[in-house]
């Protein structure tokens, strides 16, 4: 019998190509059958839920946390699976070099500009509720703005 668990990590948001590119590593991974990672948008739920992926864990996530969903054949292979996608969502958060570990990485759009100040393009990728003033921003700052968000 199929085990399906999930975790959710706590305002963690990223962008569903990178989301789609781990839940295809995971449901290549011997006895995944299904494997999702998903930000915790109710629309996203229900797609997890017909998925039959959703776990009760998963329904506390609020739209700005990130849900890791997997059935597996059995406990064995979920927790493969969980340690796996804990792994590599954990690598896109490190540096990729030790060159690159001390390059500065600005966290708002003002220090960004300060380190770019030729930019003119701003990609808002951004949970939904926020991409608008996100935009916003960028567009007062005379950015032409891509918005990949959620529910924009």
């Amino acid at each position: 019998m199929s085990v399906v668990v999930n975790e959710v990590r706590r305002g963690l948001y990223l962008d569903s190509v990178a989301l789609m590119r781990i839940s295809r590593s995971l449901t290549a991974m011997d006895g995944v059958e299904e494997a999702g990672l998903m930000i915790g948008t109710p629309a996203n739920k229900e797609i997890l839920e017909a998925a039959g992926v959703l776990a009760t864990l998963g329904e506390t996530a609020a739209p700005g946390d990130l849900i890791v969903a997997v059935r597996a054949r059995d406990g064995a292979c979920a927790d493969r699976a969980l340690e796996e996608a804990r792994r590599l969502l954990d690598a896109r958060r490190q540096p990729a070099s030790a060159g690159e570990a001390s390059r500065y990485r600005p966290r708002s759009l003002r220090a960004a500009l300060a380190q770019i100040p030729d930019a003119r393009l701003a990609l808002v990728s951004v949970p939904g509720d926020f991409a608008a003033a996100e935009a916003r921003k960028a567009l007062a700052a005379g950015l032409d703005v891509m918005i990949f968000s959620d529910n924009v």
